[in-house]
């Protein structure tokens, strides 16, 4: 995906920088491709697996409210039940 589209759906879900320093932001902007590029390939691989669904008919937002969701729930995981807890698949079957 393009960069101005990437920043374009970031700009319109209310993203909001809270750094005050120019070095500061620039991390923080890079922090912020890098999480949504992620996401982004991540429903890439989850469309491969699934021949019925395109990648343009998963919602963004609801991608990154299910991985935020699994996120918060580690800390009551022991390390050993992590992969298991975040769906890791071989095959990238759930996020």
């Amino acid at each position: 995906m393009p960069l101005s589209l990437a920043l374009n759906e970031l700009l319109q879900s209310h993203f909001t920088l809270r750094s005050q320093v120019p070095e500061r932001v620039t991390q923080e902007l890079l922090g912020v491709l890098l999480a949504y590029n992620l996401i982004r390939y991540k429903m890439l691989l989850i469309t491969k697996s699934l021949s019925s669904v395109h990648p343009n008919q998963l919602s963004f937002l609801d991608a990154a409210s299910h991985i935020i969701f699994k996120l918060t729930q580690l800390p009551s995981q022991t390390p050993g039940n992590v992969p298991t807890c975040i769906g890791y698949r071989t095959q990238c079957t759930a996020i």
